[in-house]
């Protein structure tokens, strides 16, 4: 299974996540997203340092407030990247294909 498109989102005070890579069909969506740290898949994996297998591509905040939009993507690996025991980022990996990812 190769991941549809990844997002690399690093942690910027205050208390946000903002896009510093993105790629695949979502780019335009994903690379404008500045996510509040506990929100969506990626905010709760930074907020709680604690990965995500298989979440839901559509919790991200870019679709929650925005009911019409549509994703093709059906399930998301979210790592968190720390240092010192804090998270410093999320690399989010997203599938087409839903529990596309394995512990």
């Amino acid at each position: 299974m190769i991941p549809h498109g990844p997002a690399l989102h690093l942690y910027h005070p205050p208390e946000r996540l903002v896009p510093e890579y993105v790629n695949g069909s979502e780019q335009v969506l994903f690379s404008s997203l500045k996510i509040p740290m506990g929100q969506g898949l990626s905010g709760w994996v930074a907020e709680n340092n604690s990965p995500v297998v298989n979440g839901n591509p559509a919790a991200e905040p870019g679709y929650l407030n925005d009911p019409a939009m549509i994703t093709n993507l059906k399930s998301a690996l979210a790592i968190p990247l720390e240092e010192d025991g804090a998270a410093i980022g999320v690399l989010t990996l997203y599938s087409r294909q839903r529990n596309a990812f394995q512990p």
